[in-house]
């Protein structure tokens, strides 16, 4: 069998993620190239396509993005396997529209993230590390600060992948689930049961948990803001799955801060 050439271009604590037994099936497939350091400028990038005779790029997070003129002064690159989320700001579009193969995980990874949504929304109504403390540092069995998740009210910021397979593991506890989202189809949401919130603001105030799975994108930075996180109602559950650029830092400190939510 005839291999091709791929080159790993992720950070190296990404790299870490790829187990040694799926490295060395990866390894048995492709003559593989993973740099101790790459230059991530376009023309360095460039250089170590060439260099290597990459006829495959496997990317994730860190990786270098592939421009129009690294891919074209790159004719032997077929196919770039990104192994994480959205290839929206690693590569141009013009390199799809030229002939690349781009593939990533695609929804893979939506249910241990949804789960990972889950607990974290179980954590915080449960109050699991303060209890925790209490329980083992002043003797605070008697606490009754914590709150259920059956019948509570949720809402999804953002209603792609990730927050529909949320929506399946919050069925047995009857919530009531809402969601923003413009561009979702009404029919996804009747086909999840799920209510559609007329602007941001009700979103966040008419909900008592609130998990984010807002897309990165320049309408979406740091949309949830002070004014976002005012609207939530005292004690309220916020819960980010999300990438950071899509909150104001300093404004959910402030909100923390206060012990409003």
């Amino acid at each position: 069998m005839v291999k091709l050439n791929a080159v790993l271009t992720m950070t190296r604590n990404v790299v870490q993620f790829i187990e040694p037994a799926q490295m060395e099936r990866l390894q048995s497939l492709v003559n593989l190239t993973v740099p101790e350091e790459l230059d991530k400028s376009e023309d360095g990038y460039s250089a170590f396509l060439k260099e290597t005779g990459a006829e495959i790029a496997i990317t994730g997070w860190g990786a270098p993005k592939l421009t129009e003129k690294v891919y074209s002064e790159n004719p032997q690159l077929k196919y770039m396997a990104h192994l994480t989320g959205t290839v929206r700001q690693m590569l141009d579009k013009a390199c799809i529209e030229k002939g690349l193969t781009v593939t990533n995980w695609g929804g893979l990874i939506g249910p241990t993230v949804a789960e990972g949504a889950l607990m974290a929304i179980l954590s915080c109504l449960r109050r699991t590390t303060h209890i925790a403390f209490l329980m083992h540092h002043e003797k605070g069995w008697q606490s009754r600060d914590e709150k259920s998740l059956f019948k509570q009210t949720v809402g999804l910021h953002g209603f792609g992948i990730i927050a529909q397979n949320l929506v399946k593991l919050l069925a047995p506890f009857n919530c009531r689930v809402s969601t923003y989202s413009p561009h979702a189809p009404d029919a996804v949401l009747e086909e999840f049961g799920v209510h559609r919130a007329p602007d941001l603001k009700t979103l966040y105030a008419e909900n008592h948990v609130i998990s984010c799975h807002a897309s990165k994108t320049d309408a979406n930075y740091r949309i949830v803001n002070a004014e976002i996180l005012g609207e939530m109602e005292d004690g309220a559950v916020f819960v980010n799955t999300a990438r950071g650029a899509v909150v104001d830092t300093d404004a959910l400190i402030a909100e923390l801060k206060s012990g409003r939510i």
